[in-house]
Protein backbone atom coordinates (compact mmCIF):
# COMPACT_ATOMS: atom_id res chain seq x y z
CA UNK A 1 0.00 0.00 0.00
CA UNK A 2 1.25 3.82 -0.78
CA UNK A 3 0.83 6.11 2.01
CA UNK A 4 -0.32 9.72 1.28
CA UNK A 5 0.86 13.01 2.26
CA UNK A 6 -1.73 15.29 1.67
CA UNK A 7 -1.11 19.20 0.88
CA UNK A 8 -2.63 22.36 0.94
CA UNK A 9 -1.92 26.04 0.83
CA UNK A 10 -3.29 29.49 0.38
CA UNK A 11 -6.87 28.81 2.40
CA UNK A 12 -7.08 32.84 2.98
CA UNK A 13 -9.24 32.56 5.21
CA UNK A 14 -11.74 30.56 2.98
CA UNK A 15 -13.17 27.84 5.72
CA UNK A 16 -15.65 26.46 3.32
CA UNK A 17 -13.56 25.43 1.06
CA UNK A 18 -11.15 23.90 3.54
CA UNK A 19 -14.09 21.70 5.14
CA UNK A 20 -14.59 20.20 1.16
CA UNK A 21 -10.38 19.75 1.19
CA UNK A 22 -10.94 17.63 4.09
CA UNK A 23 -13.88 16.28 2.54
CA UNK A 24 -12.04 15.04 -0.20
CA UNK A 25 -9.54 13.82 2.05
CA UNK A 26 -11.22 11.36 3.94
CA UNK A 27 -12.05 9.53 0.52
CA UNK A 28 -7.90 8.89 0.35
CA UNK A 29 -6.84 6.06 2.03
CA UNK A 30 -3.43 5.72 3.86
CA UNK A 31 -3.46 9.63 4.78
CA UNK A 32 -0.58 9.64 6.59
CA UNK A 33 -0.15 13.17 6.91
CA UNK A 34 -1.80 16.80 6.47
CA UNK A 35 0.36 19.25 5.93
CA UNK A 36 -0.92 23.25 5.21
CA UNK A 37 1.73 25.46 3.75
CA UNK A 38 0.87 28.64 4.66
CA UNK A 39 -1.37 31.80 4.38
CA UNK A 40 -4.66 30.34 6.39
CA UNK A 41 -5.54 34.17 7.05
CA UNK A 42 -6.31 37.31 4.71
CA UNK A 43 -9.53 37.78 2.70
CA UNK A 44 -12.12 35.48 4.38
CA UNK A 45 -13.22 35.70 7.86
CA UNK A 46 -12.69 32.20 9.04
CA UNK A 47 -9.15 32.50 10.91
CA UNK A 48 -9.81 31.24 14.35
CA UNK A 49 -12.09 28.43 12.59
CA UNK A 50 -9.49 27.40 9.92
CA UNK A 51 -6.96 26.79 13.11
CA UNK A 52 -9.75 24.97 14.88
CA UNK A 53 -10.38 22.90 11.91
CA UNK A 54 -6.55 22.04 11.51
CA UNK A 55 -5.96 20.80 15.11
CA UNK A 56 -8.76 18.66 14.88
CA UNK A 57 -7.54 16.88 11.48
CA UNK A 58 -3.86 17.10 13.48
CA UNK A 59 -2.76 18.89 10.48
CA UNK A 60 1.60 20.50 10.31
CA UNK A 61 0.59 23.70 9.63
CA UNK A 62 3.92 26.11 8.01
CA UNK A 63 3.70 29.58 8.84
CA UNK A 64 3.04 31.38 5.28
CA UNK A 65 3.86 35.30 4.33
CA UNK A 66 0.45 36.28 5.77
CA UNK A 67 1.30 34.86 9.26
CA UNK A 68 4.22 36.51 8.82
CA UNK A 69 2.07 39.69 8.25
CA UNK A 70 -0.23 39.19 11.21
CA UNK A 71 2.83 38.46 13.23
CA UNK A 72 4.40 41.98 12.67
CA UNK A 73 1.26 43.98 12.36
CA UNK A 74 -0.12 42.45 15.99
CA UNK A 75 1.29 43.01 19.50
CA UNK A 76 -2.22 41.16 19.72
CA UNK A 77 -1.58 38.51 17.33
CA UNK A 78 -3.65 34.76 18.04
CA UNK A 79 -0.13 33.47 20.48
CA UNK A 80 -1.69 29.79 19.63
CA UNK A 81 -1.73 30.72 16.57
CA UNK A 82 1.90 31.60 16.51
CA UNK A 83 3.03 28.69 18.22
CA UNK A 84 1.52 26.16 16.32
CA UNK A 85 3.63 27.72 13.17
CA UNK A 86 6.66 27.50 15.22
CA UNK A 87 6.56 23.90 16.58
CA UNK A 88 5.12 23.09 13.05
CA UNK A 89 7.99 24.13 11.21
CA UNK A 90 10.46 22.35 14.10
CA UNK A 91 8.46 19.09 13.26
CA UNK A 92 9.34 19.82 9.61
Amino acid sequence: MVNRIVLFSDVHGNITGLRRIFEEVEKLENVTHIIGLGDYFGWGAGGNDIVELCRSKECILIRGGHEEIYNRRSKNCIHCITRIYLISCFVF
